[in-house]
């Protein structure tokens, strides 16, 4: 009887590091330096900067330095935008694994090699180096309860194990990021993670530390617009990608109180028949929450369609990026810088 294999991760062989970089003429170098310049398994280590609009020196240093293909974004895109713009701009440039690391100096680069070892060993589609969110010490106490809920929830909701959903240091391959489509404009971590975990990919995770913080976030302003804003993706790409579990978690929610509130109305018509009143809140909160356990449950039922139509448009999205990677159709909108040499950066490494 023939035998047959599983597919080998051996011919993983071309490697690219982007940075999305937001004025970061200080720390780029300090990145750039701890990457590696030589890892097993791998031919080919290419090194791309995705700046973000940046009003400082980025361009230049980057330039300078010798970065293999730079990405200069007329205006500021955001974080989430300028990283789908690497992820496109890799794929187009035959990348086998992409790996994601911030210009602001937060990880360590040595920790690529964890990852690329963790992508080829364990056959992942997906890794994600994962900090130590209770000993993060540049994280408040709110900061680092809102992370750990956001794991929770996440790894409850997605059936997962994540313990760093917001981690900017990860690596994806190819076939994988093929799939993803970003579509908000604040940061793409959150969503694809719960973007892959409904494709069915494998995610796995490293430990890492990171580096003494260098500068203040500039994706957010303060922990509460950095809470809204992470909270509205999440709720925003579980309905899009798991509407029925969704909206069956809320039918539910509303089910219970329903239940609670018409044993309350009870109890007391039993005990004090003879009340003047009906308890008029309490009857207008449990009509308010049956018809919104009726709402979600019709929710529950269109959304067997949402999801049909939305796994076909996967489907023919990722038929049509294939076509246009076998045909090197590049990537539209904006244009790559590319060096005169490759690997010039790798001595400065």
């Amino acid at each position: 009887m023939e035998k047959y294999e599983e597919e080998s991760r051996s011919d993983l062989r071309n490697l690219f590091i982007q940075i999305p970089c937001l004025n970061e003429e200080k720390t780029l170098p300090l990145v750039i330096k701890t990457l590696p310049a030589q890892i097993s398994g791998i031919d080919n280590i290419y090194l791309l900067v995705i700046n973000d609009g940046s009003s400082d020196n980025t361009y230049k240093v980057a330039s300078d330095i010798g970065v293999d293909f730079i990405i200069n974004n007329k205006k500021t895109m955001g974080l989430a935008q300028s990283f789908k713009r690497g992820l496109e701009t890799c794929l187009y440039l035959g990348a086998d694994i992409i790996i994601n690391i911030d210009g602001d100096n937060q990880y360590k680069g040595e920790d690529i090699r964890k990852l690329v070892q963790k992508i080829v060993e364990d056959k992942c589609d997906l890794v994600i180096g994962c900090r130590n969110i209770i000993q993060q010490k540049e994280f408040n106490f709110i900061k680092k309860m809102f992370h750990l809920l956001g794991n929770r929830l996440v790894n409850l909701f997605c059936k997962s194990s994540i313990t760093d959903i917001t981690s900017g240091l990860r690596g994806i391959t190819s076939a994988a990021a093929v799939n993803l489509h970003i579509k908000n404009e604040f940061s793409y971590t959150i969503e694809m993670i719960i973007q892959s975990l409904s494709f069915g990919m494998v995610i796995g995770k490293i430990d890492i530390m990171t580096n003494k913080k260098t500068r203040k976030s500039r994706l957010y302003k303060s922990n509460f617009s950095f809470i809204l804003s992470q909270a509205k993706i999440i709720i925003h790409t579980s309905i899009f990608y798991y509407p029925t579990r969704f909206f069956s978690i809320l039918s539910a929610i509303f089910c219970f109180l329903s239940l609670i509130l018409a044993t309350r109305i009870m109890y007391f018509l039993y005990l004090y028949p003879d009340l003047p009143s009906f308890k008029t809140g309490s009857g207008i909160l449990l009509v308010i929450f049956i018809l919104l356990a009726a709402l979600c449950l019709i929710v529950v039922l269109l959304s067997f369609i949402f999801a049909g139509l939305r796994i076909t448009v996967d489907d023919i999205r990722h038929r049509v990026r294939n076509i246009e990677l076998n045909k090197k159709i590049k990537p539209s909108g904006f244009k790559i810088v590319i060096a005169k040499h490759f690997g010039k950066w790798k001595g400065f490494a």
